[in-house]
């Protein structure tokens, strides 16, 4: 028989100060895996971030201007509206009613929107009472013509010395001259 050599003495353990030891480092690899691992996901965030910005920039500066709205559907009959409300045509018809010239007829009463004018047609026996009427309306009712100052703009002679006269109204500035 052989002899076998036995130590039955326990085997070497390392400190515990080693153990200690590795922990921290495990603990400090660890910490600065984390902080990398943050850091880097921080820049890739801030990259696509920026990408995104310039895109949008991008696509901001290439995309043509808008076409400017179309004005509503009611747009031309509104102004007309108040093209018509703003006119004169209530000191126009207080002063043809309050005028009274015997012989004259009113025959036609137009108000012109964009213009802001009067037309007024009318028949008068002859060219001696269309110019008295134009001066009474040009007086107005008992002195004030309504603030519209009345000139003829054309005057045709008929059938049996029948003058028919059109006359024009326009609007007197408020205020002072410029």
């Amino acid at each position: 028989m052989k002899a076998v050599p036995a130590d039955f003495s326990p085997p070497s353990r390392p400190p515990l100060w080693a153990w200690a030891l590795l922990l921290a480092v495990g603990a400090a690899a660890c910490a600065l895996l984390l902080n990398a691992w943050q850091t880097r996901r921080a820049l890739v965030e801030a990259q696509r971030t920026h990408e995104a910005h310039q895109a949008a920039a991008l696509a901001d500066a290439s995309r043509p201007e808008p076409p400017p709205a179309p004005p509503p559907v009611y747009d031309a009959s509104a102004r007309q509206f108040l093209g018509e409300r703003s006119a004169a045509w209530p000191q126009a018809l207080r002063v043809l009613e309050n005028v009274q010239i015997t012989g004259i007829q009113v025959q036609s009463f137009d108000v012109g929107s964009a213009d802001r004018l009067v037309r007024v047609e009318v028949t008068a026996p002859g060219h001696a009472a269309a110019m008295e009427y134009l001066s009474a309306l040009n007086e107005g009712v008992q002195g004030h013509s309504g603030d519209i100052q009345w000139v003829l703009t054309r005057s045709v002679v008929g059938e049996g010395q029948i003058v028919r006269a059109q006359l024009l109204g326009s609007p007197i500035p408020i205020g002072p001259p410029r």
